[in-house]
């Protein structure tokens, strides 16, 4: 347990501009390096989040089960090949940020700032958990009344997990973007 705290979950964050007349020739070189990266020790997938109609910008997302696992991808000379072929392609150089934890939950499409204060996700997380779990054990009371307790939590977790990370927490990011994501001194 305490490897995997020391070494946790990590996601990468790159915004690369790609000028219309790349964007083919772009996919293609992301294509091969999303397909040579999944044969790597802890890589767990990309995601590829095209630019909005009249905008340059694409948001991938790289995540692996842990920081050390990232590192050996990244230092590999058959990534770092790859990863110069899709610079080639690009406007500009790359923004990359790396998110551990609550942070990948903290993002806003088509831009990537720097995450939030941790007491602020802390905060806004649990603001969100709290009314959330509330109201599906008062739903869902009468089927987990029937079901071991160890199943009624696995349930209520599952839905909480899914609901945070594709409904609620992408909608309160965008709600309180001015907060979470205020210039800091």
């Amino acid at each position: 347990m305490a490897e995997t705290i020391a070494d946790p979950p990590v996601t990468i964050m790159v915004s690369r501009d790609v000028s219309p007349a790349n964007r083919d020739l772009f996919e293609a070189a992301m294509r091969e390096l999303t397909d040579r990266s999944l044969g790597y020790a802890g890589h767990l997938g990309v995601t590829v989040f095209r630019p909005a109609a009249g905008e340059a910008a694409y948001r991938i997302l790289f995540k692996f089960d842990s920081q050390t696992n990232y590192e050996s991808w990244r230092a590999s000379p058959e990534v770092a090949g790859l990863i110069a072929k899709v610079d080639g392609l690009t406007e500009e150089k790359a923004s990359v940020a790396v998110l551990n934890g609550l942070e990948s939950w903290f993002t806003l499409p088509g831009i990537t700032p720097k995450p939030p204060p941790r007491p602020k996700m802390a905060l806004v997380t649990w603001a969100a958990l709290f009314p959330l779990v509330s109201l599906l054990l008062t739903v869902l009371q009468p089927v987990l009344s029937r079901v071991p307790f160890l199943v009624g939590t696995l349930i209520v977790t599952g839905l909480v997990t899914v609901l945070m990370t594709y409904v609620v927490m992408p909608r309160l990011t965008r709600l309180l973007a001015r907060w979470l994501f205020a210039r800091r001194g």
